[in-house]
């Protein structure tokens, strides 16, 4: 019957010469992009461009002639013999597609699915096999088994609780999950997770997880709270993430405990309440002592100044001083108003002494000094009974020793002597010498700060000494 479309050859078409034929034949030999060869068995009679370049020859020709099995790899060697074998008794039958493991020059190996048929080449039995290279396939696959294996065993081995779900279902949980939540890791695959997750929480967990399936947003870590099947509270921070399990897209989310944080918050939170607590009533504490002192310093100097008028103004001034001094040397508020009462109270001893003789109007004998003297010791004593967290007493006996050794009550040396008690031994000397007194004129302050210059480092602490030369230099002064 006639072909109605005319596109196919009719009866008497002429068909390819044989020439014809064996040319179509070597291009697509040589023009296959794939690995094509030629064996009889034994010896390779042909092989392709393409095959001679992926095995790492220049050119066929290098090939040819070569036993077939050094193209094998040596461990699949005796299957493919016998496989060859029964290939060439097949007759007409085409093997199908079949992986193959083959080496190349250099001893690399290669992967490739062969497609071989019995054929007749040079007058005898052949076989024809055209080779598919999937050596990138194969190790691409081997990658991903190999990655997803050591995702699995860090999965397992996490000690953080961690799922994998869909979005619905669970498809995995590790050890540590099971754990945490108290179920079983097998027996939880394929079940909803989303009863774990506590009521109020799911919304903001379904706002991730659409976020992550339509935009593959990933979000800063979300504080949920999950419920146990005991009915246990579980709250923790929650990181998810897109990944491929299994061939599948899912998603992995681990769960961090905050049990422990929260507990330290709160451990931390009721430590500075209790602290801020414990300082208000120490600040409070502190207040009504210093109070009380004020009170006391006023009443023990009204008391001086009663008997000699001299020495409460004297305290005054050297308390003025000395707080100036505190400042340039940039003591904290808590040690100047330590050294201003001390100097407040530092001559409250003279009341041992006999009025005629703080009121004597010419020089002192022997004697009168020596019961003037007393004074710094019983300072002391009297202070004693005064209980504090500073050495109120020691400074104020103190007022009078000199680095050299030559003060007294007790002689002492150097740093012997308490720091703020050389600093009030400064002081007294200049508010001493700047003022009038009964048995001397006043010889003013010049001659008082060029007594402590020259007493420098001798008799007087340096740091004390430039830090009053400092505070009349910047402006300090009695009068004010």
């Amino acid at each position: 019957m006639p072909d109605p479309t005319g596109t196919l050859p009719g009866p008497d078409a002429t068909l390819p010469s044989a020439a014809d034929a064996a040319g179509l034949f070597d291009d697509l030999f040589q023009l296959n992009p794939d690995p094509v060869l030629i064996h009889d068995g034994r010896a390779l009679l042909q092989i392709n461009q393409a095959g001679a370049t992926r095995f790492g020859f220049d050119a066929p020709a290098d090939t040819l002639g070569m036993p077939i099995l050094d193209f094998v790899h040596p461990d699949d060697r005796d299957a493919v013999a016998r496989r060859v074998s029964a290939t060439l008794l097949a007759g007409g039958r085409i093997e199908p597609l079949g992986p193959e493991r083959f080496v190349t020059r250099s001893g690399a190996e290669i992967h490739g699915v062969i497609a071989a048929k019995p054929v007749t080449y040079a007058g005898r039995p052949a076989i024809l096999a055209v080779i598919r290279d999937v050596t990138e396939r194969d190790r691409a696959q081997a990658t991903a088994a190999e990655s997803e294996h050591n995702y699995r065993v860090l999965f397992d081995l996490s000690p953080d609780p961690s799922v994998v779900h869909d979005g619905e279902v669970i498809v995995k949980a590790n050890h540590a999950m099971a754990a945490f939540m108290d179920v079983d890791a097998e027996r939880a695959v394929g079940t909803s997770f989303w009863p774990m997750i506590r009521e109020d929480s799911r919304e903001a967990v379904r706002e991730r997880v659409v976020e992550m399936v339509t935009q593959g947003i990933i979000r800063e870590p979300l504080r949920v709270v999950l419920v146990r099947p005991d009915g246990a509270e579980l709250v923790v921070e929650t990181t998810s993430a897109p990944l491929i399990f299994a061939g599948k897209h899912v998603f992995m989310t681990v769960f961090r405990d905050l049990t422990a944080r929260i507990t330290a918050e709160q451990t931390a939170e009721r430590y500075r309440v209790e602290l801020e607590s414990l300082v208000a009533e120490r600040t409070a504490k502190l207040a009504e002592v210093r109070t009380e002192l004020d009170a006391i310093v006023a009443v023990v100097m009204r008391t001086v100044e009663l008997r000699d008028p001299y020495t409460a103004g004297h305290q005054e001034r050297v308390a003025l001083l000395a707080d100036a001094m505190a400042e340039q040397l940039g003591l904290p508020a808590e040690e100047r108003e330590r050294i201003s009462v001390a100097a407040r109270l530092h001559d409250i001893g003279k009341v041992i002494v006999p009025a005629e003789i703080l009121a004597k109007p010419g020089a002192l004998g022997k004697a009168e000094h020596d019961l003037m003297k007393e004074h710094a010791g019983a300072t002391a004593d009297i202070l004693l009974s005064v209980r504090l967290d500073w050495p109120l007493a020691a400074i104020v006996r103190q007022h009078h020793e000199r680095l050299d050794g030559s003060g007294y009550p007790d002689g002492l040396t150097g740093d012997e002597i308490l720091p703020m008690a050389r600093l009030l031994a400064v002081a007294d000397v200049v508010e001493a010498m700047s003022s009038h007194r009964p048995y001397r004129p006043a010889k003013g302050v010049d001659a008082a700060l060029a007594e402590i210059a020259a007493g420098r480092d001798v008799l007087y602490d340096p740091e004390a000494v430039d830090a009053c030369l400092r505070a009349f230099e910047a402006g300090f002064g009695f009068e004010a």
